[in-house]
């Protein structure tokens, strides 16, 4: 897998790669709405890659969320209650 960062540049990349027949692992994902963006991307690429008589059942991808800022809240907010750790 190549790691992709969820950024406007990685967008095309992950566009091309897929379009290639290459797995992806898209990081740097911290809302949902960027994750739809990077759905269509990986989409594109998929029929893209399937246009050229590919098979995109041999193709793979992560999508990797960063979890640290939802995690630090609820541990604060734990810790508010009593019951941190």
């Amino acid at each position: 897998m190549i790691k992709v960062p969820a950024t406007a540049a990685g967008l095309v990349a992950i566009r091309r790669l897929v379009g290639r027949g290459l797995n992806v692992n898209v990081s740097l994902l911290f809302s949902v709405a960027v994750y739809e963006v990077v759905v269509e991307a990986y989409l594109v690429g998929l029929e893209t890659f399937a246009d050229a008589g590919g098979d995109i059942g041999k193709i793979g991808g992560v999508a990797s969320f960063f979890i640290s800022r939802i995690d630090k809240a609820v541990d604060g907010r734990l810790d508010t209650l009593g019951l941190g750790v």
